[in-house]
């Protein structure tokens, strides 16, 4: 993952999460999904938002895909997102985040 602050200063957050998606079979055209995840990021965000450059990041999710063929679907998800250090050092107020998107998802 990536993102990027533009107020009050411009900073990076560069992640990787590896996620866990649960599709329930409807029989149907249409699949919703749940996910969730844990893993490791990077910044330099810094005080007050986060405090250290290594943060944590937890994410969950939930969406809906609608197949236009076997292996292509529209795909509408939300997803929230959460950055902090874990306590390493304070203050660690952390970071949520909460992200709708869409698109197109293809399967191999």
């Amino acid at each position: 993952m990536g993102a990027g602050q533009y107020r009050p200063k411009g900073a990076y957050l560069c992640g990787l999460t590896p996620l866990l998606r649960y599709d329930f079979a409807t029989g149907s055209r249409w699949m919703p999904f749940v996910d969730i995840g844990a893993g490791l990021s990077i910044t330099d965000i810094g005080r007050p938002d986060l405090s250290t450059r290594f943060e944590f990041n937890l994410q969950a999710g939930a969406g809906l895909n609608y197949f236009v063929r076997a292996n292509m679907a529209l795909t509408i998800q939300y997803r929230f997102l959460h950055v902090s250090n874990a306590r390493i050092a304070y203050p660690d107020c952390g970071v949520n985040i909460g992200v709708a998107s869409s698109g197109i998802t293809w399967y191999f």
